[in-house]
């Protein structure tokens, strides 16, 4: 096979991964594989309490910044950074990580364009988890 041919058939495997591009393969794989015959998927709950609960986080951090708020902003980013790595989203891991370290040097200021980037970024990461998790 010619390496142009296994470079085509890897990219034509990752374009069948629906959450390629957003997640982490190696984190969704590791997750998947603390699965449990007879026990409830170990990735399954964790995108379940995700769902539920990051939503909320990214709008208090909207809320915060609009107020002002420093230490609330500090506190959801960092919730959402480690929830979002956890789970493979390492591009918007990153944004939060940036908006965290941002209020930590006094940088509020200059966030809004990177929480902006969260805000349009989330929907595509919650629905790549929802995909992984259909592929249970």
């Amino acid at each position: 096979m010619a390496v142009d041919d296994g470079i085509a058939a890897v990219n034509g495997s990752m374009a069948e991964m629906p959450e390629a591009g957003v997640l982490d393969a190696d984190v969704i794989a590791r997750l998947r594989a603390m699965r449990r015959e007879g026990k409830p998927s170990v990735l399954g709950r964790l995108i379940d309490v995700y769902m539920d609960t990051s939503p909320r986080l990214l709008q208090e951090l909207r809320s915060a910044l609009n107020a002002e708020d420093a230490a609330l902003v500090e506190l959801n980013a960092h919730s959402l950074k480690s929830s979002s790595a956890a789970l493979g989203a390492m591009e918007f891991s990153g944004l939060c990580r940036e908006v965290e370290e941002g209020c930590r040097a006094g940088k509020m200021h200059g966030l809004d364009q990177t929480v902006h980037n969260m805000e349009a970024q989330f929907p595509g990461v919650c629905a790549a988890l929802q995909r992984a998790r259909e592929h249970e």
